[in-house]
């Protein structure tokens, strides 16, 4: 069995939908052909913990941690925030309440000191110690799974020093990134971003990405031998939900996960607060919650209509907990960003939402790649976040359907079996094979 050295930030025991991809290439690589050998950071500072799957691997598989130190507590220190707070998506999820010239001065010294990201200090040391390990121990291809972009500089510098094959595999974009644009980048910071990110691409013998829209715009900025392998589902993970029911109460909608200030969907809050006196019973039966981190105009909104309580926010939770939330809902809430390249963005929880088998609601871009899975799968429904008689209309009908049979029909066809974690992990055996033979 061939080996590969694959180099992942994220893993168990952090927490999030960011440790799926490497989990399951771990977990389903032998069945595609290749013996994993895993690098990975020790004590790392993670946004959240989670032991739900730290088992979900076969743990006689070859581990190596290397340490690395971020410079997160000094972040908290000097914007004086709580030592347990996620300051991981601070350019994502925004409180403009708190926001003060430390935080300004904070995202200008991490956009152009700490390039390509804030585990930088972890790549000198860990390029050291692998180039020893590889001249002794035998691999025959590297892959590295970002962001963080740090794991994709180190691969990319151990194959210009020892020239194994690698495969660069991208969950998002580098510099085409929609967040890119918050950084407070000065023209020499950013032309170091992209001359990195080139350095990348010129050392990857292929180059995987999530979606079709964004496999294009890698090619259009000089990437090579680009492939789509989309993020996907382990059914195994689901199968302990499969008896759970949607709530017979309430008309229950669910948004899991991050919902930053780039994804708020007033349009839907106010149509719901609208139908809530139009629609008799509506307010009485029907619940939006959101179970994660949100910007803070969400939980303004949800505070300021408290009294109706058609809206709920529950914080980050652990996995499990979150499916749970999920497979009790009747309509999962898909969030795309509000971005020029919203087109590709695919989020990971769509697969997730896939395996819930619960109706999908997304609202932005129509003609995306997750608005094309979702008609592919028959699981759903799509609209622009501005199309507020067309929402309201659909949660309407939604809403008399449920109130007549206190249930809502999911029509999911089998194509969604495209999208399991076991047969996209087979789509990276054979591009590792293609890179080796």
């Amino acid at each position: 069995m061939k080996k590969v050295l694959i180099i992942a930030y994220y893993f168990p025991p952090c927490g999030g939908i960011s440790i799926i991809r490497p989990l399951k290439l771990v977990k389903h690589l032998r069945s595609a052909g290749w013996e994993p050998i895993l690098v990975t950071p020790k004590n790392a500072h993670y946004p959240t913990y989670d032991d739900a799957l730290i088992n979900d691997f076969p743990h006689d598989i070859e581990r190596i941690e290397l340490p690395i130190w971020e410079p997160y507590g000094l972040f908290k220190k000097f914007t004086s925030r709580k030592k347990d707070e996620n300051v991981n998506n601070v350019l994502v999820v925004k409180d403009e309440k708190t926001k003060k010239w430390k935080d300004i001065l904070a995202v200008f010294i991490r956009s152009n000191f700490f390039i390509p990201d804030a585990r930088k200090f972890w790549i000198k040391p860990s390029v050291k110690t692998l180039t020893k390990y590889l001249k002794e121990n035998h691999v025959d291809a590297i892959l590295t799974t970002g962001p963080p972009h740090s794991s994709t500089l180190i691969g990319a510098r151990l194959k210009k020093k020892l020239n194994i094959p690698l495969l660069v595999d991208f969950q998002d974009p580098w510099t085409q990134i929609d967040y890119y644009k918050e950084l407070i980048l000065t023209p020499w910071a950013d032309k170091y971003h992209h001359k990195l990110e080139q350095f990348c691409f010129q050392q990857a013998d292929a180059t995987a990405i999530v979606s079709n829209s964004w496999k294009k715009d890698l090619e259009d900025i000089g990437a090579h031998n680009v492939h789509t392998i989309p993020l996907g589902f382990d059914p195994e993970h689901f199968k302990d939900f499969e008896n759970v029911e949607a709530d017979s109460n309430f008309l229950k909608m669910l948004h899991l996960g991050m919902a930053g200030h780039d994804r708020i969907p007033m349009t839907l809050l106010e149509s719901i607060v609208e139908l809530g006196k139009e629609v008799e019973h509506f307010q009485q039966f029907f619940r939006l919650q959101f179970v994660g981190q949100v910007d803070q105009s969400i939980i303004d909104f949800i505070e300021k209509h408290n009294d109706t309580q058609l809206f709920e926010y529950i914080p980050p939770i652990k996995r499990e907990e979150a499916l749970t939330y999920g497979k009790k809902a009747s309509i999962l809430l898909l969030l795309l960003n509000k971005a020029d390249n919203s087109c590709g963005r695919i989020p990971g929880k769509l697969f997730e939402y896939l395996a819930l088998n619960r109706n999908i609601l997304l609202l932005g871009n129509t003609e995306g790649d997750s608005a094309d899975i979702i008609k592919e799968t028959n699981m759903g429904s799509s609209f622009d976040y501005e199309e507020k008689e067309s929402i309201k209309n659909y949660l309407k009908d939604s809403f008399n359907v449920w109130i007549k049979n206190k249930t809502l029909p999911v029509e999911r066809n089998d194509r969604y079996l495209n999208y399991t974690s076991q047969k996209l992990t087979k789509d990276f055996g054979k591009l590792l094979e293609s890179i080796t033979s």
